[in-house]
């Protein structure tokens, strides 16, 4: 559900994101709706399954927008976005 996606996208960097996954009871494999190489990376590194679905989302910053709300806008548009033509 976007909930479980939504709380996943928002985790501490502190935490470790693989043991989070597992506690959390997310099913894998992840969607990673960027292409970003450093997130590629670090899920590839922790060896958690994934797919690239890339959202394709505008990620211009809105006026006097700060880097935390841009930052969590465009996760959750990324996510809102992927789940729209990906249900299951």
């Amino acid at each position: 559900p976007l909930i479980r996606l939504r709380h996943l996208l928002l985790f501490s960097e502190k935490e470790n994101l693989r043991e989070f996954i597992m506690l959390n009871n997310f099913t894998l494999p992840l969607i990673l709706a960027s292409t970003s190489p450093a997130r590629k990376k670090l899920l590839e590194r922790l060896q958690i399954p994934f797919t690239i679905i890339p959202s394709h989302a505008d990620e211009t910053p809105l006026p006097n927008e700060t880097p935390e709300q841009l930052v969590r806008r465009l996760a959750e548009l990324k996510a809102r976005t992927v789940a729209a033509k990906h249900p299951d």
